[in-house]
């Protein structure tokens, strides 16, 4: 079930919405009438930017965390606890927030553009493990991969809609860098060595979108005021969507979403 809680805005909100009806559409220009125009693109303006926030919750005690065995490696063996780790898909923590939850804005932010994405995203493979596990990126951002560890590793990133990945990747290798053309949620990333190493990527074509904290919370700024359908993704426990309006610079838009264990 999903849970929704709206928390009171401030006095300043206002109710104009990016698709408002006070854009022009070109209905007064030339004689010849009905011609329509498609409607503008506006450049994000932060100064009427709101921001959406909450948790994401588990209904549910947390399950027992499967133990993963290392033994098949030598240098994974020795990385985890007595060459094991503890399978981390899914983690409840204080008041059940569910940790790794990937929240974005999914429609409503088409009229919008944002600046181009500063600096890259970098993933790591320590301990046998994908670091981070599950992140967000922009489309034409460079993601770069690298290895920490002195064991060989396979880096299989699996979209649908990019161009996929297949890199060897052995003790002490050059990193390696891709970029995503279109937005994608989310993109397989797998060991083709170690079975249990796995990742998620979330590509979107603007920056509204957060990776839930060990208590669940997540952050969404930046969003110009209008109205949206948020998406709600966990590995394990599937997928939510809302339906939220924002306000011109509305200091928290409070939505808390529950997943079911």
């Amino acid at each position: 079930m999903l849970a929704v809680f709206l928390v009171g805005c401030g006095d300043s909100e206002d109710a104009a919405t990016p698709g408002g009806g006070s854009s022009s559409s070109g209905g007064g220009s030339g004689a010849g009438g009905g011609e329509t125009s498609e409607p503008a693109i506006l450049p994000f303006d932060p100064s009427t930017a709101g921001t959406i926030a909450g948790h994401v919750r588990a209904n549910g005690l947390q399950p027992p965390r499967e133990v993963i065995k290392m033994t098949g490696d030598a240098f994974c063996h020795g990385a985890g606890e007595d060459g094991t780790y503890l399978d981390d898909r899914v983690l409840v923590g204080e008041g059940n927030g569910l940790a790794n939850a990937f929240v974005w804005i999914e429609t409503g932010l088409e009229r919008w553009e944002y600046p181009e994405p500063q600096g890259e995203k970098v993933m790591d493979q320590v301990g046998c493990l994908y670091t981070p596990r599950i992140f967000g990126m922009r489309t034409g951002q460079q993601l770069t991969v690298k290895t920490s560890d002195e064991t060989m590793h396979n880096v299989h990133i699996k979209p649908d809609n990019n161009k996929p990945s297949n890199w060897g990747m052995p003790a002490n290798a050059n990193p390696r860098t891709t970029k995503f053309k279109r937005a994608e949620v989310m993109i397989e990333v797998k060991c083709d060595v170690h079975a249990w190493m796995k990742g998620w990527i979330g590509v979107l074509d603007h920056p509204c979108f957060a990776v839930t904290a060990a208590d669940g919370s997540y952050t969404l700024r930046d969003v110009p005021p209008g109205n949206y359908t948020v998406g709600v993704w966990h590995e394990a426990l599937g997928e939510k969507r809302f339906e939220i309006e924002v306000t011109a610079r509305q200091a928290a838009a409070a939505v808390d979403v529950t997943l079911e264990l």
